[in-house]
């Protein structure tokens, strides 16, 4: 009987919020969706951020063999870290590290792309297309990271921090940026269903009363009733995502 109220009490809270969300939706759409994206944004890159750094707790003792020393480019050693190398591509406790954490990096883009694509952003473009740009993405902020990276590991190496905390920290430098940074990318890479549509439709009803061919109307009609298709399915999978 307890074990009801318990759950009858949080079934309470959940209808609660449930309809003061729904209040909110109808009135700040927009705002909503925001929220709404920021959300999901944040819960998928925070679970993939841990999951990355499980991995590479334990991926390094795999390749142990390979980290006999400093392995990299461009390795210039760092007076004030010891004579500790800088390492952009690589790692300064060796390959086996530098492997280990690609894999862990790439592992966890890969589960990262489709959450963000289908849940976060429902976005239905060309799925291909926007995996090129989002490796794209990925190499430009894992160079720039890789970088930032190198220079905080010769003193972490250099004053002797436990590997465990060097992977924490490797974990969240990485994590973060790459976070911020991929908000923007996805912007671009999983644009607005429902703009697409209505900026397609605009483009085409200006085309109508300005006499454009036969052929161009149809092409033109076609493109924003293929984006307005998309649109609806994206608005039905947040609707029946909060449902």
């Amino acid at each position: 009987m307890k074990k009801n109220k318990f759950v009858r009490f949080f079934q309470k809270l959940y209808r609660k919020w449930l309809g003061k969300w729904y209040a909110f939706s109808d009135r700040h759409k927009r705002g909503a969706n925001l929220l709404k994206k920021a959300f999901f944004f944040l819960v998928f890159s925070v679970g993939v951020t841990i999951l990355q750094y499980i991995v590479m707790t334990f991926l390094p003792y795999a390749f142990a063999d390979l980290n006999d020393g400093a392995w990299g480019w461009p390795n210039i050693p760092v007076p004030l870290a010891g004579g500790q190398p800088y390492m952009v591509f690589g790692d300064a406790q060796g390959l086996g590290y530098f492997i280990a954490f690609e894999i862990a990096v790439f592992l966890a883009q890969c589960i990262n792309f489709p959450l963000q694509r289908n849940y976060t952003y429902h976005s239905h473009g060309n799925a291909f297309v926007q995996a090129i740009w989002y490796f794209v993405g990925w190499i430009l902020v894992s160079v720039f990271t890789n970088a930032l990276w190198g220079i905080c590991n010769c003193f972490l190496v250099y004053w002797g921090v436990p590997d465990a905390v060097t992977g924490i920290g490797k974990t969240l430098l990485t994590g973060i940026f790459s976070m911020v940074v991929f908000f923007f990318i996805f912007l671009v890479i999983f644009p607005d269903n429902a703009k697409l549509a209505k900026k397609a439709r605009r483009q085409y009803e200006k085309a109508l009363s300005r006499g454009v061919s036969q052929e161009k109307l149809e092409k033109m009609e076609e493109r924003a009733v293929r984006f307005e298709r998309r649109a609806h399915i994206s608005e039905t999978e947040r609707r029946e995502g909060v449902d």
